[in-house]
């Protein structure tokens, strides 16, 4: 049986696109661009929304996915990347590596990093706990935050059909993930949660 998810995902649903899901769309494509890249590589392409749109603002992707009915540039598995070494300026790989165990993913990550020759854009499903502040009093500034508060006692996470792991789950808190990331040689570069989307974590990383 595949590790990885079956073909046909509710990706072109409507009920897909909630309000929270743009917001990661966004983060995406800023987290890319801001690099200035000339060769991209999007790996799990969803609904193509983030696809089309760099590709529409003049960016050189190719886009792979292991599900074909998706028509990417490459049809392959992200344990194993038909690429030759430092191919890519950026690589993009986002709401894609809890679709498998996570005994795997720091095997993802290196065959990720030896594509990528200057920056690595990664989301995953994040329920580690939060709190948010949105002030806004007469006369006093505008105030906006946000703070994680992670539970000592991590809850377990059962496959869905979709998700093996998430992080804030037994054996994936945030630090397991840094761990495993920092291992790979990977410097993090910067890591975030939207205010407006704090079930996506971000993680940019410099190979």
């Amino acid at each position: 049986m595949s590790h990885e998810l079956q073909p046909n995902e509710p990706y072109f649903q409507i009920e897909y696109d909630r309000k929270s899901r743009f917001v990661c769309y966004w983060n995406q494509i800023q987290s890319t661009v801001s690099g200035n890249p000339a060769a991209i590589l999007e790996i799990g392409i969803g609904n193509k929304l983030v696809l089309n749109y760099l590709k529409e603002h003049g960016f050189r992707v190719v886009s792979l996915d292991y599900d074909f009915c998706l028509s990417p540039d490459v049809t392959a598995s992200v344990v194993a990347l038909p690429f030759s070494d430092k191919s890519f300026h950026t690589v993009i790989c986002c709401e894609v590596l809890e679709h498998l165990p996570f005994d795997l993913f720091k095997p993802c990550l290196k065959e990720i990093q030896r594509l990528a020759r200057n920056r690595v854009v990664i989301s995953l499903p994040s329920v580690e706990r939060y709190y948010r502040l949105d002030a806004r009093l007469p006369k006093l500034p505008y105030f906006r935050k946000m703070w994680e508060l992670p539970l000592r006692t991590k809850p377990t996470h059962k496959f869905d059909g979709y998700h093996y792991w998430e992080i804030g789950t037994r054996g994936c808190g945030k630090q397991d993930v840094e761990k495993e990331i920092l291992s790979t040689g990977f410097s993090l570069v910067k890591q975030f949660r939207d205010f407006d989307d704090p079930y996506h974590q971000f993680f940019i990383l410099e190979p």
